[in-house]
């Protein structure tokens, strides 16, 4: 007879993946390595049979001996069955697994039923291509062809974007993310939610309000161009570095959680740490928040509605 599911939680329990087996001292065996994930355990032969069926992909049998050390490595036990997903990289539905083993399933889902369009390009194509990402974190990739809108866009530029070319995310209510690379920094925010954060027209608001040249510079910039063939500087290891962390942000939206641009920004500069985001209020002159809320306070607690 078989542990019963609710003794071990799961169906088919299986070791968290990527932990190991380390005898560390003589009684006593350890399960995983890292401060996050380290459970040390008394070394006896029912714990060696459980964790030999567990590696052979079996659930245990039923025993009081078997039970009580199933007891013992309940913190690092999860869902066999929850690792099974075709359409999504193993490796990253085993990361997933790792950290919420009692969400992973309902994670998984909110991912698959968010489509993400990508909106223009950052640099290089070939080391800055978001489609793959996405696709192997479990995001579906929206078109611009798709009937559907897409449930949240990830808009990439070389150079300061065109402000008309985000308007219409704004006015039709998209969720839109920025990435930017401006004269060698990469920029990533603000997470716009319209209505509910500041958009980039806030924050050039913001800025001018502490800068009153700003407006004619940004005009005078978006129609401007260099006529000597020098290129335009990206620092390609810290776009690469901010398009994951952006991802990583449409991964926490789609899952249900705040992304960390939720109405800011972090700046990625060559040669320094990237130590914090900057936080950004609605503008109360930006046209976005017109007739919407009258507590702009809100704006810094946000409270993030997903498509669940």
């Amino acid at each position: 007879m078989k542990v019963p599911a609710t003794q071990h939680r799961f169906r088919r329990p299986v070791l968290a993946p990527g932990l190991r087996i380390l005898e560390v001292s003589p009684g006593e065996l350890q399960i995983g390595f890292s401060d996050r994930h380290r459970l040390r355990i008394p070394d006896t032969p029912a714990v060696r049979r459980v964790l030999a069926t567990l590696e052979r992909g079996e659930a245990p049998r039923d025993s009081p001996a078997a039970r009580r050390a199933l007891a013992h490595l309940a913190p690092a036990l999860r869902d066999g069955d929850a690792l099974l997903h075709p359409r999504i990289a193993p490796e990253e539905v085993a990361a997933l697994i790792l950290h919420h083993p009692e969400e992973a399933a309902d994670r998984l889902r909110r991912r698959r039923r968010h489509r993400i369009r990508v909106q223009g390009r950052l640099g290089a194509t070939e080391l800055l291509d978001p489609g793959t990402l996405l696709g192997r974190c479990g995001l579906g990739i929206a078109a611009d062809s798709d009937r559907l809108p897409p449930t949240a866009v990830l808009v990439l530029s070389h150079g300061e974007p065109d402000r008309s070319d985000l308007d219409h995310l704004v006015r039709d209510g998209v969720p839109h993310l920025l990435l930017r690379a401006v004269e060698s920094e990469i920029i990533l925010g603000p997470f716009v939610s319209p209505g509910s954060t500041a958009c980039l027209r806030c924050l050039d608001a913001h800025r001018a309000q502490v800068d009153e040249q700003h407006p004619v510079a940004l005009a005078e910039l978006l129609r401007s161009e260099r006529r000597d063939g020098v290129a335009a500087p990206v620092h390609s290891a810290l776009a690469v570095v901010a398009l994951g962390w952006a991802v990583g942000d449409l991964l926490r939206y789609a899952e249900g959680e705040r992304p960390s641009t939720w109405s800011a920004t972090l700046t990625f500069t060559p040669g320094e740490t990237p130590t914090e985001t900057v936080p950004a209020l609605r503008h109360p002159g930006c046209g976005c928040s017109w007739g919407i809320r009258d507590d702009p306070a809100d704006d810094a607690r946000g409270s993030v509605t997903m498509g669940a």
